[in-house]
């Protein structure tokens, strides 16, 4: 093999080699990208499923906020109105008793019936009934004082009845919504409740506390706690405080 020859093999051999060896680098590169685009592909695909599983939980989240919020807006006005209402009638027995029995005379059952309907004293069948039994009392012995204090008596055993129908609503309501109550409004509406479970019925109060138990402090103590419970009420729906 002449000089020729062998510069020819060796720059053939050289091409073929430069060319198997690019063949392989293109090869490689070829599968890489190819390794590549398919592991991006699935992770593309596993962040659009991510994003998408975030994006369903987070409309699952915002819907049940909806609800909660609109519930809670709901039930804490409820919630005050019937503690309002339930310490407002207490306080005013007194006086509808008073004005009931002192400002006329047990002398017509008709007049007195209608005068109690006036009053907007609401009549059950059993105050019906004790009032017909006054009556012919009083037919009986005319003692206009002693009945007029047997009227009071029947009076506000009647208005304590019909405010123990709705401290029953009151408790019950309270139940039924605590999951909505934040812990501050919960807290301080089981207070009150108790409260007034002490005015309605003293005899319910703990033997430790009858010593210290005063009705007028007691109802000071229960307006003052309403207050608050209010001021607390306004803040959570004001500023949309549900996280506590």
């Amino acid at each position: 093999m002449d000089i020729q020859t062998m510069l020819m093999t060796i720059a053939t051999s050289g091409i073929v080699s430069s060319l198997a060896t690019l063949g392989i680098q293109t090869f490689l590169k070829q599968g890489i990208t190819h390794h590549f685009n398919k592991e991006l592909a699935l992770f593309n695909a596993e962040i659009t499923l991510q994003a998408e599983n975030r994006k369903l939980d987070l409309d699952r989240r915002m819907h049940d906020f909806s609800i909660y919020s609109t519930k809670r807006h709901e039930v804490y006005p409820e919630l005050f109105k019937q503690l309002h209402k339930v310490i407002a009638d207490f306080k005013g027995v007194e006086d509808m008793v008073s004005i009931s029995t002192e400002f006329i005379a047990l002398e017509d059952k008709n007049s007195f019936t209608k005068y109690l309907n006036d009053l907007g004293i609401t009549f059950s069948e059993r105050l019906i009934s004790q009032i017909d039994e006054l009556f012919k009392e009083y037919e009986r012995d005319s003692d206009l004082e002693r009945h007029l204090l047997k009227a009071r008596h029947i009076i506000e055993n009647h208005l304590l009845t019909e405010i123990g129908k709705k401290y029953d609503e009151l408790q019950e309501f309270y139940i039924v919504n605590l999951l909505y109550f934040s812990d501050d409004v919960s807290k301080e509406s089981n207070i009150l409740i108790q409260g007034l479970g002490y005015l309605l019925a003293p005899i319910t109060v703990p033997s430790h506390l009858k010593k210290k138990f005063s009705k007028d402090l007691l109802c000071q103590e229960i307006e003052s706690g309403l207050f608050k419970l209010k001021e607390i009420i306004k803040k959570e729906l004001s500023v949309g405080d549900y996280l506590k």
